[in-house]
């Protein structure tokens, strides 16, 4: 019963865009928060990764709660991860960067399938 709704409410709405989307901003939230001594940021790079990594985690949720609104949110992920390559490390190892990318274009292509059954 619960696994079924879980079901339906994942097809509704852009499920794996939200989940690279979400999986990106933890991803250079962790490169921030856990690279030693040398390669950790200093100055304006700190702060801009953890601002970057924000947005891209709240545009995942918001692909996830409001499907409608995925075309913003999309845009948001794409422009963050090109951004993080500059701010953050190349993006967290190019990691987050190539998340934010599939999450941002999966929000963009992605067309609600109608399903049979209430």
């Amino acid at each position: 019963m619960i696994r079924q709704r879980f079901r339906r409410w994942r097809h509704a709405r852009p499920f794996p865009a939200g989940l690279c989307s979400v999986a990106a901003g933890v991803e250079l939230i962790a490169v921030v928060g856990t690279a030693p001594g040398s390669l950790s940021l200093s100055g304006a790079g700190a702060p801009a990764s953890w601002l970057l990594a924000t947005l891209m985690i709240v545009a995942g949720l918001t692909m996830w709660l409001d499907p409608p609104r995925r075309y913003y949110a999309g845009a948001v992920t794409l422009i963050c991860g090109l951004l993080s390559l500059l701010l953050s490390n190349l993006g967290g190892y190019l990691i987050g960067f190539l998340l934010a990318g599939l999450g941002g274009s999966l929000a963009l292509a992605w067309i609600r399938v109608p399903t049979d059954g209430p």
